[in-house]
């Protein structure tokens, strides 16, 4: 399948975008992506504001998607999955002991509910792709993903993606955005009981604390993987003094 009818849902974490994915996948002609370009935000090591841009073989790409990430294994083994991981554990092949591909986290269990299926299909498919720029590689996923479904609109939306807006409207001039917003109050009460944002809010204090720069990314230290003390330290009330 060629180019797709592409939208971006922006807003800040907590605002309601994942309930609205959620809707959206029931409509039969929505592709309803979640957590897309949040997955390769991580992948990419880029920052909030970041994803890749440069010219990717298929074989990068798919490296970036399918590779897991340790906070959010590390997470999950201390049973901290958050509402929007829907990966079938117990039922799939990917456990967090020997890492879970990001792709699998968040995006193909919106779409189906064969996860691994989809996974393998991809894995046999986009490491053939020959190197072009990256929205183009970005684009022929979202029109494979679209073929191959029957889901010809394709929407797409990440957490705390209102960093992301210059960058997609970069890479995509011709995707249409929708800014979804909720009270700022609500918003902020709804992150401090959320797991991943209590770790963003970590991260800073850790950040400052060593004095590395604010884009710096973190990952989880290998006496964090033990039982709970993941957990504890998501948990556990941040010094507001040192953020």
């Amino acid at each position: 399948m060629g180019a797709v009818p592409l939208t971006f849902v922006v807003g800040t974490g907590r605002c309601g975008s994942t309930l609205l994915s959620r809707v959206l996948r029931e409509h039969p002609d929505v592709l309803s992506l979640s957590e897309f370009f949040g997955i390769l935000r991580l992948a990419g090591a880029s920052g909030r504001s970041g994803f890749p841009v440069f010219d990717l073989t298929g074989e990068q790409l798919w490296d970036l998607l399918a590779r897991p990430f340790p906070m959010l294994d590390a997470m999950l083994a201390a049973g901290l999955r958050t509402a929007e991981m829907i990966y079938p554990f117990g039922t799939g092949r990917f456990e967090p002991a020997t890492g879970v591909p990001l792709i699998s986290h968040f995006v193909l269990p919106m779409l189906t509910a064969e996860p691994d299926e989809l996974f393998d299909e991809l894995a046999a498919e986009v490491p053939r792709w020959p190197r072009r720029p990256a929205a183009r590689q970005y684009q022929a996923l979202f029109g494979h993903l679209a073929g191959r479904l029957g889901r010809p609109v394709v929407v797409e939306r990440s957490a705390a993606s209102l960093p992301l807006i210059g960058r997609l409207r970069a890479q995509f001039p011709a995707a249409r955005f929708v800014h979804l917003h909720r009270d700022g109050p609500d918003c902020a009460l709804s992150m401090s009981r959320h797991p991943m944002f209590r770790r963003e809010v970590l991260a800073a204090a850790a950040r400052h604390a060593t004095g590395l720069p604010p884009a710096s990314t973190l990952l989880v230290a290998d006496d964090l993987r033990g039982p709970g003390r993941a957990a504890r330290a998501v948990t556990r009330p941040p010094d507001a003094a040192a953020v």
